[in-house]
């Protein structure tokens, strides 16, 4: 999706990845209980770093453990670090990403706070 945004308009986007330390969130079924951290990279960022071999997607076996999504694979050389974007530890990506937590993220990102901030200004 974030290569459909002019790239005139990037600035104003992000990709966000929703997980927490222990990598349980769960997004169907929400219960207060469970802490949600919020990874948020600039459009530009996720366009030129994200990577994923769909890797994780498959057992150990190497059959799929569901079906593939039909685009291809978002790859560069070949290489796949999704698992950086799914962390939740602040020190890993920390040159293109922020970690938030769920007060943080709506200070941010709430509409009575935004303005016509760049992400320069929300990271």
């Amino acid at each position: 999706l974030c290569e459909k945004v002019p790239v005139t308009e990037r600035p104003r986007y992000f990709a966000v990845f929703i997980s927490n330390p222990d990598r349980c969130v769960p997004l169907f079924s929400q219960k207060a209980s469970v802490e949600r951290c919020f990874r948020i990279i600039p459009c530009a960022d996720y366009l030129s770093h994200f990577s994923s071999d769909r890797s994780h997607m498959k057992d150990e076996n190497g059959a799929w453990i569901a079906p593939p999504p039909n685009w291809e694979p978002i790859s560069k050389n070949g290489s796949s670090n999704i698992q950086d974007f799914i962390s939740m530890d602040s020190n890993v990506l920390a040159d293109v990403s922020v970690v938030l937590d769920e007060d943080e993220m709506y200070r941010r990102f709430s509409a009575s706070h935004r303005d016509n901030r760049s992400e320069s200004s929300v990271l």
